[in-house]
């Protein structure tokens, strides 16, 4: 098993308590590890990112696809392949996972935070 650990930092701007509950009342942070959705509403209320935003979004895309070569894999734009042996072709079809669905597999064993 691989794994790996992301950092970012977040800074939020200042804020006042009536748009803090004005933002909770959209409902929106209510299903959120940190209260806040950097990509929606939550948006607003962030000053600055230090580090991979999609650390911050939920896993670390960059941690996950310099993972996949030390599990004898590799990204292709819209596929996670095995890496081929002796070049081109040889891949059965069925051993393609669409990025979809590999994101879903190593999200259950969280490869970033």
């Amino acid at each position: 098993m691989e794994s790996r650990v992301a950092r970012a930092g977040v800074t939020f701007r200042p804020v006042t308590r009536d748009l803090i509950e004005r933002y909770v009342d959209t409902g929106e942070p209510l299903d959120k590890a940190g209260s806040y959705g950097i990509q929606g509403y939550g948006a607003a209320l962030v000053d600055r990112v230090e580090g991979d935003y999609f650390t911050v979004v939920g896993m670390s895309v960059a941690a996950f696809v310099g993972v996949l070569p030390r599990v004898g894999l590799e990204y292709r734009p819209g596929a996670i392949v095995p890496v081929s042996v002796g070049g081109e072709g040889g891949l059965a079809e069925e051993a393609v996972l669409s990025e979809e669905e590999a994101l879903l597999e190593e999200g259950a064993e969280e490869v970033g935070e």
